[in-house]
């Protein structure tokens, strides 16, 4: 059995048996019939390993791979998770990055089903979040969906991701100082409603990829676990206080 990290809402295992933990998981909570969503990418870096390691067990499994050079949260893109489901309940699972985790969130939250995410990058901090950004008439607008049931992040796939998308995920970490002095600087100007609590979080996840920078630049281990667990924890306050304040501002 692999040991996870259990914080409110949403389990959290980094590590380098992600597989092993996502297995678990499942058996743990009876989970047999499952609606995979990847893109071309993904599918060859971990999705097929997913699929494999599911089918393996005698589990029923249904992949759904978006198709096209740029993947977006669209109509486009959201129906074609919608024909390939079915009436049978099912977990899905989000094997990708953000925009990939957010067509699951949504599709699995409309079809009243749960999900969880195996993120391939560390480059966004709303996988723990409960919103889903998605673009309909070409405009975009915030969806409010549902917080995944778990986070599996295989620290080996992560630290191969894309210099860019590490890059993006510290940038996204770096932004919490502006952040957090907004929210802040909101809540004596207009009173904005402020949790001092989560504040506190949010900071804390903050130093700690700040104090890991040298070892995120150079994709080790150590650091990249760091900001995959800064990432998760941003995406946890945000779903604590309800909304986005403590990692996007007022």
């Amino acid at each position: 059995m692999v040991e996870m990290d259990i914080k409110p809402e949403v389990a959290h295992y980094c590590g380098e048996a992600a597989i092993e933990a996502l297995l678990d998981f499942c058996q743990a909570n009876h989970f047999y019939h499952f609606l995979l969503v990847c893109d071309g990418n993904t599918q060859a870096v971990l999705g097929r390993r997913v699929e494999a390691a599911l089918s393996a067990k005698g589990w029923d499994v249904l992949t759904v791979v978006l198709e096209g050079k740029e993947v977006i949260a669209d109509e486009k893109y959201l129906t074609q998770v919608f024909f390939r489901c079915d009436a049978r309940p099912r977990l899905y699972l989000a094997v990708g990055s953000g925009t990939v985790t957010d067509i699951a969130r949504f599709c699995s939250h409309r079809t009243g089903n749960p999900f969880a995410v195996i993120p391939t990058a560390p480059s966004v901090d709303g996988f723990a979040s409960l919103i889903a950004p998605v673009v309909i008439r070409r405009f975009k607008d915030t969806a409010y969906c549902q917080p995944p049931m778990a986070i599996f992040a295989d620290i080996q796939i992560l630290c191969q991701a894309p210099p860019a998308m590490i890059a993006a995920g510290f940038g996204d970490m770096l932004g919490k100082y502006t952040a957090l002095a907004d929210w802040k600087l909101a809540s004596l100007i207009w009173d904005e409603p402020y949790r001092p609590q989560i504040a506190v979080r949010m900071r804390s996840a903050l130093d700690a990829c700040v104090q890991n920078v040298d070892k995120i630049g150079q994709a080790q281990p150590a650091g990249i676990a760091a900001l995959m667990d800064g990432l998760v924890e941003s995406g946890l306050c945000m779903l604590l206080n309800g909304n986005s304040r403590p990692a996007s501002g007022a």
